[in-house]
């Protein structure tokens, strides 16, 4: 079978293509811009464009589109009128799962990391999933791969509806949070559309100190597998320690010992993250002390809490927190590297996330000692002139505290860095934009000096 990829070049679409590939189907693809993905697709065999154009179709094909592509795209409406299958991107990973014993990973924040968690446990006991990741795997050094067991792991998209077709084996929601209502219209919606996706798994593994997570443990759907810190969550943490750069705890099961946890990722949320993983493979019938074994070697993802440089002892780090609660999960954990000083460079993510969540911003930096913020990211939104980054710095003003900049330079900016930094520094570079291409150019000018 035939497959092409209109908009191949992002980290969702390049990972199913890879999917395909290492199942041994052809895929063609096409994207406006060159990316190091694109070259790994080629690599693999497959035939990769760029720009997008009717004549890279071909008849028998199946045509595949993400939520960003336009469906009035003249290759799009060009394979309309051939007669050709269209799918989106969601339609394809819920095929993907028919036949297998999935696991389908969602939540508003977390769920890269618990997906990658799940991979990571699964293959420590033996299972050899196939994975889809919203970002690469440190251990892998992909985010997605075809595996010889029977087993599909796979972050599921809320932000489009698309998880809500998915009929997984395990479904683990990691917590519900108010984003993404441009799409859902209110909070009652999203949560709405949580709960169908719940029901349409066997097993559902929720955490139980997210309050609205919570509530569908109440929603009358059997099979609730709860989990978390709190005292009646049934797969619960116990003796946690958090340290610099990771934690140990013990996992018990309805009271009962059950597994020794050293994870190697920080903060209290990736032990939350880890129960998740590991109440997925407890529910799959896998062994639990293999399950923990992979979750101590589990070493990350890339663009969360990735390090970048160490040069003249200022650690710059990455990471993808762009909504107030993946904020301060990041700095708390930050805050426990005992620095001299914790700086933050944060780009905002959308004009409509920057406008609904302006003040819930004022108060997510307090951990941070100094607050660089530069314009919003827009992610093919329309630019909204009543919106900028200067409304997160009012809001963090009247919280009184960190002392906020206003950037609109990046170049600028990094001078200015170069200047003030200090050895013991720990300078956070955050957002789910471009950002983290100033905190590669930060390392560079760093070790350069």
């Amino acid at each position: 079978m035939k497959w092409h990829f209109i908009g191949v070049g992002g980290i969702g679409m390049s990972g199913l293509a890879r999917l395909l590939l290492q199942k041994g189907e052809e895929v063609t693809g096409c994207d406006r811009e060159a990316t190091p993905l694109l070259d790994e697709l080629r690599q693999l065999g497959a035939r990769i464009d760029l720009g997008h154009s009717p004549g890279h179709l071909e008849e028998g094909m199946q045509v595949v589109l993400s939520s960003a592509i336009d469906p009035r795209e003249e290759e799009v409406e060009a394979a309309r009128r051939m007669g050709l299958r269209i799918l989106h991107r969601g339609e394809l990973l819920a095929e993907l799962f028919r036949g297998r014993r999935g696991v389908a990973v969602a939540g508003s924040h977390g769920k890269s990391t618990t997906t990658a968690m799940t991979v990571m446990a699964l293959r420590y006991a033996g299972a050899d999933p196939s994975f889809l990741v919203g970002a690469r795997l440190r251990d892998l050094g992909v985010n997605a791969g075809w595996g010889q067991g029977p087993f599909l792991v796979a972050e599921v998209d809320e932000s489009d509806g698309s998880f809500t077709w998915v009929h997984p084996e395990v479904a683990i929601i990691t917590n519900i949070d108010d984003d993404h209502l441009d799409r859902y219209g209110t909070l009652k919606a999203m949560e709405e559309a949580f709960l169908a996706f719940a029901g349409q798994a066997r097993h559902r593994v929720v955490c139980a100190d997210d309050p609205k997570a919570r509530r569908l443990l109440h929603e009358g759907l059997d099979g609730f597998l709860s989990y978390g810190l709190s005292d009646g969550a049934e797969l619960k943490a116990e003796d946690v320690e958090l340290l610099p750069w990771g934690s140990r705890f013990r996992a018990l099961w309805r009271g009962r010992p059950l597994a020794e946890v050293t994870l190697r990722v920080p903060g209290e949320h990736n032990v939350k993250n880890a129960l998740g993983a590991l109440g997925a493979g407890l529910l799959l019938g896998l062994n639990p002390e293999a399950l923990a074994e992979g979750l101590s070697a589990y070493s990350g993802i890339g663009r969360r809490f990735e390090i970048l440089s160490r040069e003249g002892g200022i650690l710059v780090l990455d990471d993808y927190a762009h909504h107030p609660a993946e904020i301060r999960a990041t700095l708390s954990a930050a805050r426990r590297l005992k620095g001299r000083r914790l700086l933050v460079v944060f780009q905002p993510h959308r004009f409509s996330r920057t406008r609904r969540l302006a003040p819930a911003f004022g108060s997510a930096f307090s951990e941070a000692d100094h607050l660089y913020l530069l314009p919003i990211y827009s992610a093919g939104e329309a630019e909204d002139p009543a919106v900028s980054h200067q409304d997160i710095a009012r809001y963090v003003r009247e919280e009184g505290h960190p002392p906020v900049e206003v950037w609109e330079d990046r170049e600028a900016l990094r001078g200015h860095l170069l200047k003030v930094l200090q050895e013991g520094d720990v300078i956070v570079f955050m957002g789910a934009g471009d950002i983290g291409r100033e905190g590669r150019l930060l390392a560079q000018a760093l070790h350069q000096r």
